[in-house]
């Protein structure tokens, strides 16, 4: 009998343990979740910093910006789109758990690259290397579920 007892609390208290974790684990996500917008509030931001008299007149640039997909976005899709705005000049590149992209934007700024999902988190980061070799980087974490 004291077996039976002694096996009883060690299982009780494993199951507890693994329950408590899940729980804890579906709040901290939940409150980085809650955290985020997921709407961009302000999305093309223009340096309007006038050239200095002795400098050749720059044009300004335009900050990188992730339109799609959102922050902390939930899908079902494997294939999504990464879009967003950023300075013509620019070179863009996307890093993914399953690959890397190097693309440049269109002449309005625009780009979008279609991208693989695996199941589970992924960490999506769009960098926005200017010409001068100014680094901009945005992003994303995308969820994919069954």
């Amino acid at each position: 009998m004291n077996r039976e007892f002694i096996i009883a609390i060690s299982l009780g208290f494993t199951v507890g343990l693994v329950v408590m974790y899940g729980v804890w684990t579906a709040n901290r996500s939940m409150k980085e979740f809650e955290t985020v917008s997921p709407v961009p509030t302000n999305p093309v931001q223009i340096d309007t910093q006038a050239a200095s008299s002795t400098t050749d007149d720059i044009k300004p640039s335009i900050d990188l910006v992730v339109t799609e997909p959102y922050k902390h976005l939930l899908t079902s899709k494997e294939l999504i789109t990464v879009s967003g705005v950023a300075d013509p000049s620019d070179s863009l590149i996307i890093l993914t758990e399953l690959g890397q992209f190097v693309l440049m934007p269109n002449e309005d700024g625009e780009y979008s690259q279609e991208i693989e999902l695996e199941k589970g988190i992924n960490t999506i980061s769009v960098f926005a290397v200017s010409q001068h070799n100014d680094v901009q980087q945005e992003d994303r974490i995308v969820t994919l579920s069954s």
